[in-house]
């Protein structure tokens, strides 16, 4: 059983075991080629994403502290308002006390 080396010889002269040879070659470079590309893809979309998420950070800081400024200012007068509106009660009930123990008195 002795196999002729040309059996291995297609019709247009490629020997088939080079065939096999170069086709799994220039599928692996293909291949590599392929993952090389799509891994500079998703850099390059995780750099786009994070610059973004980066500059949507900033902005919801910004506008975080306009309306937590705007919202503190706002909470701070209604107390202050509350706080007058309480000392005045308060000094009405200290005066009508006054006005129960001075009439006791007479």
């Amino acid at each position: 059983m002795y196999v002729a080396a040309e059996s291995f010889i297609n019709s247009n002269g490629i020997s088939a075991i080079a065939l096999a040879f170069f086709t799994a070659l220039f599928s692996m470079v293909g291949w590599l080629l392929k993952i090389v590309h799509d891994d500079k893809k998703e850099t390059r979309d995780a750099k786009r994403a994070a610059i973004q998420a980066a500059e949507s950070a900033k902005t919801v800081e910004a506008n975080t502290k306009n309306v937590s400024n705007g919202f503190a200012s706002g909470v701070l007068g209604k107390l202050q308002r509350i706080e007058d509106k309480v000392d005045d009660v308060a000094t009405a009930q200290r005066e009508h006390l006054e006005w129960h123990l001075e009439r006791e008195k007479k």
